[in-house]
């Protein structure tokens, strides 16, 4: 994640408005866990290994 969104501001605003065939989750989740799923996404999945190629 940090690789496409290297400002964490730019990943909260796709994660609620949405894009392309993602859905926007602003309305459905507070401020609070769209951060959660922001920072969980940039700490823990960020630091899965890549598939080569990838």
């Amino acid at each position: 994640m940090v690789e496409q969104f290297p400002d964490p501001v730019d990943q909260v605003l796709v994660v609620t408005e949405g894009r392309r065939g993602m859905p926007a989750f602003g309305g459905r989740y507070s401020d609070a866990e769209i951060l959660a799923v922001v920072r969980y996404t940039r700490e823990v999945l960020g630091t899965a290994p890549h598939p080569a190629g990838s």
